[in-house]
């Protein structure tokens, strides 16, 4: 019986020795072949991050700066805020005045206008920011600034008599122009109306500027039907400015004054 259990014994011993074996065998063999992937691993990608490497900088070469535009590219954007902001408003007061002396025919020197005269510049703004306003489609915007500017001339006529006629005659004209494009046919009117009646009172007789409005308010007139009342500002344009008698030889306004002729003639 003891003979027959050691040889049991003997048995197990074996067969723990073997599959231990067989283990350390196994080990043995996958080791090495994982060392191996991984050792291939690292090696792909440390080969495909240099040719990403050298891609990049390929890539980084056709889209770099040379040293020297790079140099001037830092100088133009980074380098002097502060100039660079003159620079912008010295741009905006240039088309300013040079859009509002346009419109209001004035001949000055307009570097010597944005060293000295601050008013002039600030009504160009205005005007030439009004401008861009109904540019944009913000025509409720651009009445409002034209408006202001008008309220503003009135105001100071009120507290000093004194009335800048040129100036109102602009702003009047290019409200009464905005109104029409607004299809605001009494707002146009009563525009026109406001002016002649401050132009009226002051006992304007010879104003170009002046003229200029009497001139539109006789083609809106004209426009809309009113032919007689359209001569008779006609005729009172070309008195404040005797350069706008070619209006006068406009086929619509010599039909109402031979017809006008017609009527007197009629009643002797």
């Amino acid at each position: 019986m003891q003979t027959t259990n050691n040889t049991k014994s003997q048995h197990t011993m074996i067969s723990l020795i073997c599959h231990l074996g067989i283990l350390l065998w196994t080990i043995s063999i996958i080791l090495p072949i994982q060392s191996f992937s991984l050792l291939q691993t690292s090696t792909a990608t440390s080969r495909s991050g240099r040719q990403q490497g050298n891609f990049d900088r390929k890539q980084a070469s056709k889209f770099s700066y040379p040293s020297s535009s790079l140099v001037s590219l830092e100088s133009e954007t980074l380098l002097n805020p502060k100039q660079r902001n003159s620079s912008r408003r010295e741009e905006w007061v240039n088309q300013s005045v040079t859009y509002y002396t346009k419109v209001r025919r004035m001949k000055i020197d307009t570097k010597k206008t944005i060293e000295e005269d601050a008013e002039l510049i600030r009504v160009s703004s205005e005007h030439y920011f009004a401008l861009l306003k109904i540019r944009n489609g913000k025509l409720n915007h651009a009445e409002n600034i034209y408006r202001r500017m008008i309220n503003e001339i009135t105001k100071q006529r009120h507290d000093t008599g004194e009335c800048d006629h040129a100036a109102l005659a602009v702003s009047t004209l290019l409200l009464s122009l905005l109104k029409q494009r607004q299809g605001d046919l009494e707002g146009t009117r009563n525009t026109f109306i406001t002016f002649f009646r401050i132009v009226g009172e002051d006992h304007i007789d010879q104003c170009s500027c002046s003229a200029k409005v009497l001139q539109a308010f006789a083609l809106f007139e004209m426009k809309n039907g009113n032919c007689m009342k359209s001569y008779t500002l006609a005729v009172r344009a070309v008195q404040m400015d005797p350069s706008l008698k070619h209006l006068l030889q406009w086929k619509q306004f010599r039909d109402v004054a031979r017809r006008r002729q017609e009527l007197r003639g009629a009643v002797n």
